[in-house]
């Protein structure tokens, strides 16, 4: 997956980022994506929101990246 991709290059730049708050964010987002599920995706966004407030931007589009969670088709 392209995101996983640019998540390793981000962190081969600086490896601090490994640590934020920011990629372990986006790396459960995408465990969330990989496994189909929906309320863990939703759970650890409102995790970090209850920590840093997400902006209307980026709450949009996390909500449609996490529409894509029911239009893919569950293959396992």
């Amino acid at each position: 997956m392209a995101a996983k991709q640019a998540i390793e290059r981000f962190i081969e730049w600086d490896p601090t980022f490994a640590s934020t708050r920011e990629c372990i964010l986006l790396q459960d987002l995408l465990a969330a994506l990989d496994a189909n599920d929906e309320d863990m995706f939703l759970d650890k966004l409102q995790e970090y929101d209850q920590m840093s407030k997400l902006d209307r931007w980026k709450t949009a589009v996390f909500l449609e990246v996490k529409k894509g969670i029911d239009a893919e088709p569950d293959l396992t």
